[in-house]
């Protein structure tokens, strides 16, 4: 996308917000793989460069000068950020039948033992207007349907795409493409399936999910495994070479304030909380 480094500076007094904005926008353009560094400063001179002013919390913004590509991006992302108290639960879908079978990818339904456990944690949580997102896969959609509450499907939610490996065992995929096993072992993130998809294709796919993500409030995400372990990684602001092995198994409480901490939660759904 672009080799040159960028500078976030914020300028403003103290205790406005600077941290905070500064952090977030550098979090959203290192994920989308612009590298980016952060800095603050009560005073500096900003005439003849490009700018944004968030006036009022984002009542009011001023722009200056937006030049290319980058700046765009960086400007739409400011104008739909919120500060609003708000839940994110990021879930995956419960036990499909190629789970069952140790196959990835594929468009299976769930079992039978699939269906129950995410109504029953949703129902403990008490969450005004929760919103429900899913996949075209008949796997979220059933996951979702078990709730009783009206959802959205997302296409960009759908697992990644693993070309002619799909519905194979990895097994079968080190005996039968041996050099493409041998090539996602030494660069999992990059590497792109035949005919299919990568993680960093991934990320690009899931960044409209992400820059909605931010303009809403209360939300379920129902979705697969390395769709989870992107948006994840957003939230825990992970390196690239890290994202493809974020942990999904277990629940978290992640808040900008607090330390990540386990949640009890059930064994074939994994929801976690921002």
């Amino acid at each position: 996308m672009t080799n040159c480094p960028t500078l976030i500076v914020t300028v403003g007094l103290p205790a406005r917000g600077k941290t905070y904005i500064s952090k977030k926008l550098t979090r959203y353009l290192n994920w989308i793989g612009v590298l980016t560094r952060g800095m603050i400063s009560q005073h500096f001179k900003f005439w003849d460069l490009s700018f944004i002013k968030i006036m009022d919390v984002g009542q009011r913004y001023l722009v200056n000068k937006v030049m290319d590509h980058i700046q765009s991006r960086i400007v739409y992302y400011l104008m739909n950020i919120h500060i609003t108290p708000r839940s994110i639960y990021l879930c995956r879908h419960g036990e499909s039948e190629l789970n069952v079978k140790g196959r990835i990818g594929g468009d299976s339904g769930l079992t039978p033992g699939g269906k129950e456990k995410l109504n029953q944690f949703i129902q403990t949580q008490n969450i005004r207007e929760l919103k429900v997102w899913t996949s075209q896969m008949k796997r979220t959609i059933q996951t979702a349907e078990a709730l009783n509450v009206p959802y959205e499907q997302w296409k960009v939610l759908n697992e990644i795409d693993a070309g002619v490996c799909e519905e194979m065992r990895y097994e079968e995929i080190q005996e039968n493409y041996r050099l493409e096993f041998a090539l996602r072992d030494q660069d999992k993130y990059r590497y792109r399936y035949p005919k299919g998809e990568s993680y960093e294709d991934l990320v690009q796919r899931l960044e409209p999910v992400i820059m909605e993500l931010e303009r809403q409030e209360n939300v379920l995400v129902i979705c697969h495994q390395a769709v989870m372990r992107c948006l994840l990684a957003y939230f825990l602001d992970k390196a690239a070479e890290r994202r493809s092995d974020t942990d999904v198994r277990g629940g978290f409480d992640y808040c900008a304030s607090s330390p990540v901490r386990q949640l009890a939660l059930p064994n074939t759904l994994n929801p976690f909380l921002f």
